[in-house]
């Protein structure tokens, strides 16, 4: 039979392994795959795209249907850039407060929102 210590040092051994395999699970770097432009990057230019299973929106048809209200769009940038200059008819939620705004977000239309 094993003494008590040896099973201690089993144990730790066990779950430093574990952690070991958890961390390197997280830390590995995914297969390069083209990023998709986002919606509002500049024709003929790409943007890194960190979440791929969002969908995304060429701009020309996002500015068409924006145009013809069949979405939200929300500005999540500071005020500042917000009255500089913005997505007309677009609602204005810093992205802080975006959590406690979506019960009063327009239900049953896709949402757009305007980053930097």
């Amino acid at each position: 039979m094993m003494g008590g210590s040896m099973r201690i040092a089993i144990i730790v051994v066990l779950v430093l392994a574990i952690a070991g395999l958890i961390l390197w699970a997280a830390n590995r770097t995914p297969e390069a795959q083209p990023a998709a432009p986002a919606v509002g990057v500049a024709e003929g230019t790409t943007a890194v795209v960190d979440f791929p299973e969002v969908p995304r929106v060429p701009l020309a048809q996002a500015k068409q249907e924006i145009d013809s209200g069949k979405y939200t769009v929300i500005d999540v940038r500071d005020a500042e850039s917000y009255i500089t200059d913005h997505v007309p008819g677009a609602i204005h939620i810093p992205l802080a407060r975006v959590e406690g705004e979506i019960p009063y977000l327009p239900k049953g239309k896709p949402i757009i929102t305007y980053c930097t």
